[in-house]
């Protein structure tokens, strides 16, 4: 039982740090959040996890975020 609360725990914090580079990198333009960004990408991979593939359906909803982003990128470039 302990185990599964550090666990849940462990997610929540995880979770929580996301939320917190997430606003980070709305709010502020440049190479040193998206460095931010990728370091906790890595981080979070090596989270051990299951992973399932994505659905269709989650796999477009990814594709879109990514192509808005690369548009807003190059608007500003």
């Amino acid at each position: 039982m302990l185990e599964l609360l550090w666990e849940i725990h462990r997610l929540r914090s995880t979770i929580r740090r996301a939320n917190q580079v997430r606003h980070f990198i709305g709010e502020h333009h440049g190479g040193v959040p998206y460095s931010v960004w990728e370091c906790f990408e890595r981080e979070l991979a090596a989270e051990p996890c299951l992973t399932d593939p994505p659905t269709p359906r989650q796999r477009a909803i990814v594709d879109g975020m990514v192509a808005r982003r690369e548009a807003e990128r190059k608007k500003k470039a």
